[in-house]
């Protein structure tokens, strides 16, 4: 019955990954490819220290490390961690690639990445100066992971579809068009 629905035989789980990953736009599934190969490499060879890589507040001001701003982006801290964000992004990235093209979604990956730090960082140096009660230790929390951006990528995609609200698995993030 199947078949004669279908047309052809049954189709395999890999032929549809297959489909599915070919379906993916290039600058999407390369930023798939570096965040697992990232992670692979760091899950074989045993690094699990991020304080080099990592979106500290403190090394980026006072030691003028901003390669943080991009290397926190592209590390990442356990599997669930790495396929959740690219799961997320997938969808997204490809989405937004298709209408944006290859070369503009890199520009703003990158403009996201330099604006997401950049509020970090003034939301940790305004904390840190709080008169009140301060709050020193977030110059000193590292970051890491592609959240920052997906969901940056959130609030683009719903502004251009025009949506009033996106739903988000349990959070529903209601905006004005």
């Amino acid at each position: 019955m199947y078949e004669s629905l279908c047309g052809s035989g049954p189709v395999g789980l890999s032929t549809r990954a297959s489909q599915w990953w070919d379906s993916i736009p290039f600058f999407t599934s390369a930023v798939v490819i570096v965040c697992g190969t990232i992670y692979l490499i760091c899950l074989l060879t045993g690094y699990d220290t991020f304080k080099e890589v990592c979106f500290l507040p403190s090394a980026v001001v006072s030691q003028f490390q901003v390669y943080r701003i991009y290397t926190s982006v592209i590390f990442h801290g356990s599997v669930l961690h790495v396929v959740f964000n690219m799961l997320a992004f997938v969808p997204l990235g490809s989405e937004l690639e298709r209408i944006m093209g290859s070369i503009r979604m890199l520009c703003m990956i990158i403009l996201l990445a330099t604006s997401n730090a950049i509020f970090h960082l003034i939301i940790a140096f305004l904390a840190v100066h709080i008169p009140i009660n301060s709050f020193q230790y977030l110059m000193d929390e590292c970051a890491i992971g592609f959240s920052g951006i997906i969901f940056s990528l959130i609030v683009i995609e719903t502004s251009l579809s025009g949506a009033q609200s996106r739903r988000l698995v349990f959070l529903v993030l209601a905006m004005k068009s």
